[in-house]
Formats: structure tokens, sequence, C-alpha cells
């Protein structure tokens, strides 16, 4: 029998590194290779889903899928369903340009409004006109450290030719620059030497990202949950994916690129609460387009658990 590996080489560097390898030991108990039974209704109640793949080019990119409730659900703790006939589907994005070649997907199903989220992570393992099935080979849920609550108050369909609003490009532009330096939220994509993939979120007070030249972001590294899955993919493939979510316009900012870690900076502890880590994402490619359902978001409240930024630090 195969013995379930909780964690890869990388993720025990990570974690050793940054000298949190005990508490990774302890959290890594809530890893398995199936969903816990609570969050099997969870998943059917979402209206948008993160996923990550990676595309004919070893690219990883990172996306957002919309739909009606139910448009993903979990029949049991070892499957996940994509309905496609309940999914806004726009063919121009790379996840359904690659899905029929490229099986591995990683997965974060994450409600704003409760800061509930649970990662998946498996195989696509049927695929249809109807129906995409992905068997589940990793998955546990993430506390709600850093998420800022966001509630759904209307939504609408984007006409269907929504995909020409579809932007391509390598260097930012001044719109792209702006949202990235005042969001207070972002995913991140990344995998192993494997092709196993990975979506983490990452969020914190507008300003936390920063803007290192024209195509490099900064972002700090707060204490998380000790696993360093992130952390752990960019030690083995330093190839890695970020997407921006325009909340108010309903736009994406899809990134690819490379991620560099630092891990010990003295100086930096009020910017990186007290971590002294931080990494960098330098851009390669990039493309902006419209989510494929308009949602309407009220904004409720920042994460209490979130630190004060560079930027607040010097008004105060």
């Amino acid at each position: 029998m195969k013995i379930f590996s909780k964690y890869h080489k990388g993720e025990l560097l990570a974690q050793e590194l940054a000298g949190e390898t005990r508490q990774a030991e302890f959290n890594g108990q809530a890893i398995s290779n199936s969903i816990i039974e609570g969050a099997l209704h969870f998943i059917t109640e979402q209206e948008y889903v993160i996923v990550s793949i990676v595309d004919n080019q070893n690219n990883i990119w990172t996306s957002v899928l919309s739909g009606d409730r139910g448009f993903i659900n979990a029949p049991d703790s070892k499957t996940v369903r994509i309905n496609k006939n309940r999914t806004d589907i726009n063919e121009e994005d790379i996840f359904w340009k690659t899905l029929k070649k490229n099986k591995k997907i990683g997965m974060l199903v994450i409600e704003l409004a409760s800061r509930r989220r649970i990662r998946i992570n498996g195989v696509v393992s049927h695929l249809d006109q109807n129906i995409v099935r992905i068997k589940v080979q990793e998955a546990y849920p993430n506390c709600m450290k850093y998420i800022q609550r966001r509630h759904i108050v209307d939504r609408k369909i984007w006409p269907n030719d929504h995909s020409k609003d579809s932007t391509y490009g390598i260097t930012l532009n001044s719109y792209q620059k702006e949202l990235i330096k005042s969001s207070d939220t972002f995913f991140i994509g990344s995998a192993d030497t494997k092709g196993n993939l990975d979506v983490s979120h990452r969020g914190g007070n507008p300003g936390f990202v920063e803007l290192v030249g024209n195509n490099t972001i900064r972002i700090p590294d707060y204490k998380g949950n000790s696993m360093f899955n992130t952390f752990g993919n960019f030690m083995l493939n330093n190839n890695a994916a970020a997407v921006f979510w325009d909340f108010e316009h309903g736009r994406l900012l899809q990134m690819i690129g490379t991620a560099n870690i630092h891990w010990d900076n003295p100086g930096t502890e009020k910017e990186t609460a007290r971590t002294g880590r931080y990494w960098e994402f330098k851009l390669t490619k990039w493309i902006e387009k419209n989510i494929g359902r308009d949602f309407t978001w009220e904004f409720l409240d920042y994460s209490p658990h979130n630190p004060i930024t560079s930027d607040q630090h010097e008004t105060k």
C-alpha cells in the first residue's frame, strides 16, 4: 500500500530554514488525501474557485472560475466535480485551453465573506463536454488569517463575447501598477518538480505588496501555518503565477514569472511582522481580462491579524 506523504523535500527544507519544523509536523496532521466531511457542503455553496494549471510551455497560470452555486461540488471525499454547463467558461482562458493535455490542478475553495478556505490539489480523472472530474490527491483546511471579508450582493453574466476584452503584455501599465499597490488580496500558483500544483491566498492591508521597479513585486511573508507549501515549491521550482482580482471592476490580472525568496533580512521586522522573510515575483507575461461573472461586492472588514504596512508606519 502506498503511504501518503504529507511534505516533499522542498517543504521540509523551507520549514527547516524558517525554524518551524516541529510546528509543521504538528499542523501537518490536517493534510489528507481526502476532503473532510464538513467541507463537502461548503464547496457546493461557492460561486467562484481559484485554480492553477501548467500550460504547454511549463508556465504556471492561476485563474478564477465562476458559476452558479453547485457548479463545483464534491460528491464524496475523494472527488471534486466541475459542471461545465453551470460554469462561466471563457474558451480563451488558459485553464480551459490546456486542461485536455495537462491534467494536474491546484485549487483553493475560499469564501471571503466567512474567511473559510480549503486547498484541494488533484488530477483530472474524467473530462467530457459536460463534466470535469478531479481525483483528490491532497486536501486540507487553512486558518482564517489575513483574509479580508467581502460579501457578494449582486452578480450578472458578461455578454458571450466578453473574451474579446482580454489584453496581453510583458510590462505592467499604470492601471495594473495601481491595482497591485492598492490590493489587499491576491493568489499564488506554484508547483513542485513533478508538476503537482498548489494555490495559496495572500492578504494584508493595502500597500503590503510593493512594486520594485516596473516588473517586480515584493511581498512580506507573514507568519502562517508553518507548512511552507508555496515556499517549498519555490525551493524546487521557482516558476510562479499570481492573480490580482479587481473586485470593483470585475477584472483579473493574471501574471506568470519567477519567485525569489529572501529568508533573513535584518531591518525588515516591521514590514514582515517580525519574520524577516519576504519574496519577490518577477513578471515575464501578463493577461488582463474580465472574470466570467461580474460580481458586485460589499467590503466588510480587514482581517484583525493584518500587520501594519510600511506606509502606515511612516504616517504614524
